[in-house]
């Protein structure tokens, strides 16, 4: 997974950071093709996402590192 495919998931850097608990400056960072561990912690976040929107909740989660 490449860092743009991570933000087009969320549609914004700033919802991707949101979403992992992490600042938009630390998403920068972040190399142009992702680790594995980073694609995991962005498909979690999203499965997070997708699941509070099913239950009628705007509240996601955040990770705990």
């Amino acid at each position: 997974m490449t860092k743009q495919e991570a933000i087009a998931l969320f549609r914004s850097r700033r919802k991707l950071a949101e979403a992992l608990g992490i600042t938009t400056q630390a998403v920068g960072q972040w190399p142009d093709r992702l680790t594995q561990r980073i694609a995991d912690r962005v498909m979690g976040a999203k499965q997070r996402t997708k699941k509070a929107k099913a239950n009628g909740t705007t509240a996601v989660p955040k990770e705990r590192h």
